[in-house]
């Protein structure tokens, strides 16, 4: 039977306003998460394991609700083996005191100090056996007592919270705690959410803070602590104690979140989350393969359970690593046990505390993103009016225990990562290399040109499909161009990489990066150019398209062009016009077209956009970069070899030096990849890195030559030539200085 301490009303006088006349009940802390720690009979706490750490403690199952008045109180007894820390809190995830709010702190000496938090709020007063200590919480403010004479009053946003007990043991035994405050009966759940099959759900109840018996009522007739075989949808229940308390909520057993991208992070068995790295940062990250399509209505929804890390969870329109500046809406639970919202990074407010049992959810409705706490709105939004795709996205700050169980009314969706092997000038070694995801087990790959496998290599140019085929029915499909290399030149402030990409080499954010290629789309010839994007990252941002032969490294000489944003959008412009937004997800195909007299867009092999042009003009794949990698592009069109001649000095990517036929006018562009190159009686520089398939100098005085000059400067080739022409004297014809490179391939 529960034990009651009855406080005579003589009390009152010796102690002011702490109690009333009459006599009041006090509660026994009962002790819950304990850690190291053995509860005695008298309801003292004793260590168990040996050291001086603060590494042992519990906290109450007694819960002082929120807004309400109340108060924890000890009597101090003089023991010099004792030293520990008693808190007034709204969560403690951890034995040390660190993570407690309002705190006593007592050492084997007998001395006491005031904590809040890891800060010592307090000078140190020495206690005598019989010393009642008090923490309460009156209209609002934290007071703390030394029998009647007030020590400190703070306040903080946690003092109107959901506040317990809660001890840190540094050595010996903490005297028993009372509470002015009952237990609070709560119900911690362990769920299983329905496969594809939607006949497997399971909710499992464990109960705290109440007296046996219970009993259940669910809304789906059991009257058992766990119910099964269920499908998706909501189900409520009400537990009873003896003592005829009772608690009441709802589950929603949604479909379970297919976990990517995972860093810093590990996939429990129960398909929590938990930190693998001890720093402490909101950059361990995880996204969910799960998609709330455009224009859905949907929620994500997760259960507290045990006190566990601080953490993030929310919807994003794209997974673009660890900055949350990208999470659009979410809540923050803190090591405190705070609720809070961002959105975008921009805090929405605070919200009380979590309590074991909390149900928090995040839910679209219509434009409308409300956020609840127990089926209660605690926050309401307008959300974009065209109701963009959304992912589920998690970054988790500690590793002081998994994560809540996240359940989402939207299910994880099929997804393509392919890793490209262009054919060679032979047309042979083609390789596409599929990594799925999201697929329910055992699926299925089967490829156009027959082969059930997820790499098909040895191919040679063409337009090779995959479908993906899962257990539950499911079926998916993308096609990839095997294409030509795009052969790039002028990349200004941009570097080629091995495996096709682009990265900037300059740290600026700024469209002043980029390359143009030597592939031409001829006048009147139909082709296209392709990209992957596998990752969307904040860290890159570009447009890659078709454009009319430019120098420009600003987005608005591409022509035609896809930009993929650091916010994770994907954008059609035309020129310096941005005319769509598209989803980003991961994998998703680009293409640009360009079929008779117009520029179509695809997107995932779907016809999103298409406009006239001129099919006249002559057109190169044109890359900007504003920061990041431009990935691997490939174009159904090659280079086409010109011959040209330098008719003035000047820079090599200027126009007017140079013209196609020897001492004839000015060419409109400049020579490239697989051109050849002849310098007679001019001085060209280099400033950056471009490429030719061969070079004859031939020397005439005074000045003929090619200046490669600076580190960003290159010039690439296969064959170079040169000669003297009856010169007086030795010629300078190739100086290659300060840092540039001439590469002979």
């Amino acid at each position: 039977m529960r034990k009651v301490l009855v406080v005579i009303s003589f009390l009152a006088g010796l102690w002011g306003n702490w109690f009333t006349a009459g006599a009041q009940t006090l509660y026994p802390a009962a002790w819950t998460d304990k850690i190291n720690v053995l509860v005695n009979a008298d309801n003292s706490i004793s260590k168990t394991v040996s050291g001086t750490e603060y590494n042992a403690g519990a906290a109450s199952e007694n819960i002082l609700a929120a807004g309400v008045d109340g108060y924890v109180s000890f009597t101090y007894t003089t023991n010099t083996a004792n030293a520990y820390m008693v808190s007034l809190t709204p969560l403690n995830i951890q034995p040390e005191f660190q993570f407690s709010l309002y705190s006593i702190y007592i050492l084997s000496n007998g001395a006491m100090a005031i904590y809040e938090q890891n800060t010592l709020v307090s000078g140190y007063t020495t206690l005598v056996s019989g010393d009642v200590i008090k923490i309460a919480r009156e209209a609002g403010e934290i007071k703390y007592y030394r029998n009647a004479t007030l020590l400190r009053t703070a306040s903080s946003v946690y003092s109107s919270s959901h506040l317990r007990a809660d001890i840190s043991v540094r050595s010996g035994k903490v005297p028993p705690i009372s509470c002015s405050f009952n237990r609070k009966l709560i119900a911690k759940p362990t769920m299983q959410y329905p496969d594809f099959n939607n006949n497997n759900g399971a909710i499992s109840l464990v109960v705290e803070g109440g007296d046996a018996p219970f009993t259940y009522q669910w809304s789906s007739g059991e009257q058992t602590a766990a119910i099964s075989n269920k499908p998706r949808g909501t189900y409520s229940v009400t537990i009873t104690d003896a003592s005829n308390r009772t608690f009441s909520t709802a589950y929603s057993l949604g479909f379970p979140i297919g976990w990517k991208n995972l860093d810093k992070a590990v996939v429990n068995s129960n398909n929590t989350l938990t930190r693998t790295v001890t720093t402490k940062a909101l950059d361990a990250n995880a996204s969910s393969l799960n998609i709330l399509p455009v224009g859905e209505d949907g929620w994500i929804e997760f259960t507290i359970t045990d006190p566990s890390a601080a953490y993030m969870i929310g919807f994003t329109n794209a997974d673009v690593h660890s900055t949350i500046e990208y999470l659009r809406y979410a809540i923050y639970v803190n090591e405190p046990g705070g609720i809070y919202v961002y959105e975008s990074n921009v805090s929405g407010g605070f919200f009380g505390n979590i309590v074991k049992g909390d149900v928090l959810r995040i839910s679209r409705e219509g434009t409308q993103i409300v956020y609840y706490k127990n089926g209660v709105p605690f926050r309401t939004v307008t959300g974009p009016a065209d109701k963009p795709l959304y992912i589920a996205d998690v970054s988790i700050y500690s590793n002081a225990g998994p994560l809540p169980q996240v359940t989402a009314s939207f299910e994880k969706q099929i997804q393509f990562k392919p890793v490209f092997t262009l054919p060679d000038k032979n047309n042979n070694g083609g390789k596409i290399a599929l990594a799925i995801d999201g697929a329910y087990n055992p699926s299925t790959v089967q490829w156009s040109t027959g082969e059930s496998i997820a790499t098909i290599q040895d191919k040679g140019k063409g337009i090779y499909s995959a479908t993906v085929s899962d257990a539950s029915g499911r079926s998916s499909s993308r096609t990839y161009t095997l294409g030509f290399p795009v052969y790039w030149s002028d990349l200004q402030k941009a570097t080629l990489q091995a495996d096709g990409s682009i990265v900037k080499s300059a740290t600026n954010q700024s469209y002043d990066a980029g390359a143009i290629s030597a592939n031409r789309l001829l006048p009147g010839e139909e082709g296209s150019v392709e990209i992957v994007l596998n990752r969307a990252d904040s860290k890159t941002q570009f447009v890659i398209g078709l454009a009319r032969y430019n120098t420009s490294t600003n987005y608005p000489a591409t022509d035609y062009g896809y930009m993929l944003h650091s916010n994770g959008n994907v954008y059609i412009y035309e020129g310096s016009s941005g005319v769509l937004q598209l989803p980003f997800k991961e994998g998703c195909v680009l293409k640009i077209s360009r079929e008779g007299g117009f520029i179509k867009y695809y997107y995932d092999g779907n016809l999103v956009r298409s406009v006239a042009t001129t099919p006249s003009w002559e057109l190169y794949v044109d890359c900007s970069l504003f920061l990041g990698t431009v990935p691997m592009v490939t174009a159904t069109f090659n280079y086409v070899s010109n011959t040209y001649y330098a008719i003035a000095n000047g820079n090599w990517n200027s126009i007017g030096v140079w013209s196609t036929t020897e001492g004839g006018g000015a060419a409109s562009r400049v020579p490239t990849y697989g051109d050849f190159v002849n310098v007679k009686g001019r001085l060209i520089n280099i400033n950056t890195r471009v490429y030719c398939k061969s070079l004859k100098i031939t020397a005439e005085e005074p000045n003929t030559g090619i200046i490669v000059d600076g580190s960003a400067a290159s010039l690439v080739l296969e064959e170079i030539k040169m000669k003297g022409n009856g010169n007086t004297a030795a010629q300078q014809v190739l100086q290659v200085k300060n840092s540039a490179t001439l590469k002979i391939q």
